[in-house]
């Protein structure tokens, strides 16, 4: 619960800015810490993502030109 409310006071003081682009608000990851969430989403700079079966990383690419 304390991670959840951390993450709150931080979602709020982010949407209180009017300079940011772009508001942030609460989903299924609200009670993770930062870590958690790279932990559990192997999201780290030396990790190379081999194991995506992602359709945008599959394929032949396509000229776009």
């Amino acid at each position: 619960m304390q991670v959840f409310a951390e993450n709150l006071d931080r979602i709020i003081e982010h949407n209180s800015k009017t300079e940011n682009t772009f508001t942030r608000g609460l989903n299924k990851f609200s009670d993770l810490t930062e870590q958690e969430f790279l932990n559990y989403y192997r999201l780290n700079k030396d990790t190379i993502r081999e194991d995506q079966h992602c359709s945008a990383t599959q394929g032949p690419v396509k000229d776009q030109s």
